[in-house]
């Protein structure tokens, strides 16, 4: 066997697989990138040279010089520093508040007080006023503010407000979920005595408390004292009369749920109780007596009509009358409604409707109505006189003759 011959077969494979000089590639890469900048470089020249022209005539047409360059007008004021700080959001329409008196009493027509709901968009201040009349001093502000509610969006329906004495008042509605809810509210310098009394003649009462008892107030210092007994009804809601005419208040049986009322004659010592046979329809029932003997009572019933009641006797007996209200057919039970018995016997209905209440008066006992102008918003009734819950609110003594009168409130909702 021939001997290999391992030197050349090393300088064949040497010569097989010689790599580039890589200097070289390198050296003509840069030539070849060098060519391409400069034929760019020329491009950009050649377009610039042909738009050169166009723009100075359009600088010349602008600014009417000759010169070349940025051309600026005399007559604009000089730029100012640029303010790179963000500007202020719009500011957004002023909401006014909106006042409405929810409810009002009082212990005579001189010491009238009124709730007042103020609200703007969803947030509510609930304030007590008193609502005066040209011979009162006139106040600034209210009475109290920021009533019965933890925030002001708190919603609150079935306003009450019941005095106590000229300056012991109870202050109560419904919110959103749970109980009825109480603020009892003395704005005399007298402080509540704790020692246990009885109710005396003269004395007012009203419930106080989520216990929903009555309790009865000294017409002078305001201090409570415990009835001797409590009326044998449920959902008790006072009358707002004179003592003299005894203590009336309206309920249901606790056995039937029928509408019912109770009247004492003597503090609460003892009751007079009668049943009127119907369901209330959700909405507390109105009664109402002049003298303490005649009386009448208008609730709306289950099947949403209106039942008119009378007595002639003290509440010790009853009569369903037939009598028709000339009232628009209503599909709400909760549409407010009210009755008040002027001194010479004469009834007044109101019925709440857009854009005011509506009126219907009875000259011969409740037997017939027609419909009258009135003072312009609800009506309640106090010991000796009326209230119109309207803007402004409305005084009276006779029921037919209105005196403005004026409540001060807190613009803040």
């Amino acid at each position: 066997m021939a001997e290999l011959d391992f030197t050349g077969l090393l300088a064949d494979v040497e010569a097989a697989t010689m790599l580039p000089e890589f200097d070289r590639v390198a050296r003509r890469a840069r030539r070849v990138r060098t060519r391409s900048f400069m034929a760019t470089v020329f491009a950009v020249l050649a377009v610039l040279a042909l738009l050169a022209p166009a723009g100075v005539v359009a600088a010349r047409d602008r600014g009417g010089g000759d010169s070349l360059g940025p051309v600026s007008d005399p007559n604009l004021p000089a730029p100012g520093p640029i303010n790179l700080q963000t500007p202020a959001p719009p500011a957004s329409p002023s909401v006014a508040p909106r006042s409405t008196i929810v409810a009002a009493d009082g212990a005579d027509i001189g010491h009238v007080y009124a709730l007042i709901d103020v609200c703007r968009l969803d947030a509510c201040n609930l304030q007590l006023s008193q609502i005066q009349t040209g011979q009162q001093v006139a106040r600034t502000g209210p009475d109290r503010i920021g009533l019965l509610r933890d925030k002001p969006t708190d919603y609150l329906s079935g306003f009450k407000l019941e005095a106590l004495n000229d300056t012991s008042l109870v202050v109560s509605a419904m919110p959103a979920s749970g109980p009825r809810e109480y603020q009892r509210i003395n704005l005399g310098n007298v402080p509540d005595d704790a020692r246990p009394q009885a109710a005396g003649a003269g004395d007012r009462v009203g419930v106080v408390d989520h216990t929903g008892e009555l309790w009865a107030a000294d017409s002078r210092s305001g201090a409570l004292r415990a009835l001797p007994r409590q009326p044998p009804i449920a959902s008790l809601n006072v009358v707002s009369t004179a003592p003299a005419n005894g203590l009336w208040v309206t309920g249901t049986n606790p056995v039937t749920g029928d509408l019912a009322v109770s009247v004492s004659r003597n503090a609460g010592h003892t009751w007079t109780t009668a049943g009127l046979g119907v369901m209330t329809g959700g909405s507390a029932p109105v009664l109402a007596t002049y003298q303490g003997q005649t009386a009448y009572l208008l609730t709306r019933t289950v099947d949403r009509d209106f039942a008119l009641f009378q007595t002639v006797d003290g509440g010790q007996s009853w009569q369903r009358l037939t009598t028709q209200l000339p009232w628009p057919a209503q599909t709400d039970n909760g549409v407010g409604y009210g009755l008040v018995v002027r001194p010479d016997g004469s009834l007044l209905a109101w019925l709440a409707t857009n854009p005011g209440p509506s009126y219907t008066q009875s000259t011969d006992h409740g037997r017939t109505f027609s419909n009258v102008a009135g003072p312009g918003g609800p009506l309640i009734s106090v010991p000796d006189g009326y209230v119109s819950l309207s803007s402004p609110p409305k005084l009276s003594s006779d029921g037919s003759n209105w005196v403005p009168a004026a409540v001060p409130a807190l613009a803040t909702g």
